[in-house]
Formats: C-alpha cells, sequence, structure tokens
C-alpha cells in the first residue's frame, strides 16, 4: 500500500517517510511496462538482475553519490538505446560499473 513514490529514493506509506538504501535482486526484472526509473539520493546498491529484461526501460536517472555495486545483470536486455543520466562527480566510476551488468553498446550516458 504505498501511497506516493518520489523515484526510488523515497517512498511514502500512509504519511511516513521511508528511505531506500537498496534495490534487492530480481525487484523489477521482467516489467514489460516499466519506462523509466528515477534512482534516489540513499541507494547505496542495486542488485542483480534488478532491472533485467525490462525490455521498455529507455531512460535511468542517477542521483546517489554514495553507489557502491552494481550487480551483475541489473541492466541487461532493457531498451538497446536507453539513456543514463549520471552525477558528474561520480560520471566514470558509475559507467564502468553499468558497463559490467552487460548492457547494449548503443546504451548513452549522459552527465547531470
Amino acid at each position: 500500500d504505498v501511497e506516493r513514490s518520489r523515484g526510488l529514493g523515497d517512498v511514502y506509506k500512509r504519511q511516513m517517510k521511508y528511505n531506500i538504501t537498496s534495490i534487492e535482486k530480481n525487484a523489477f526484472k521482467g516489467c514489460k511496462y516499466l519506462s523509466s526509473v528515477n534512482i534516489g539520493s540513499g541507494v547505496k546498491v542495486i542488485g542483480a538482475s534488478a532491472f533485467e529484461k525490462c525490455v521498455r526501460l529507455n531512460k535511468v536517472t542517477i542521483k546517489t553519490m554514495y553507489l557502491k555495486s552494481v550487480g551483475k545483470k541489473a541492466f541487461s536486455s532493457i531498451y538497446k538505446k536507453a539513456v543514463f543520466k549520471l552525477p558528474r562527480k561520480e560520471y566514470g566510476v558509475y559507467v564502468k560499473m553499468i558497463k559490467k551488468t552487460r548492457v547494449s553498446n548503443k546504451v548513452v550516458f549522459k552527465r547531470v
């Protein structure tokens, strides 16, 4: 019973705020209609296969500066020309982490 959600960083349930610090493995695996994701400022870990086979996922915005790991296949089999918007300070580190998840070579990375 989530009343409101502002990306994957904060979830509100009955007017109480919960900070998300990790996205578990297989959390959104195979969500056919998921087209964009905002990963909030408190997220430290994205689990294995978290967004695998989300074939329409074409926009991923990562706001956190504290991302420590991105699991194996976390973004594999998403839209081939997906756009990842990454924080400027962590751009290089995050690009390397995301490329290890078997994303398409046509994926675009942008600094925000």
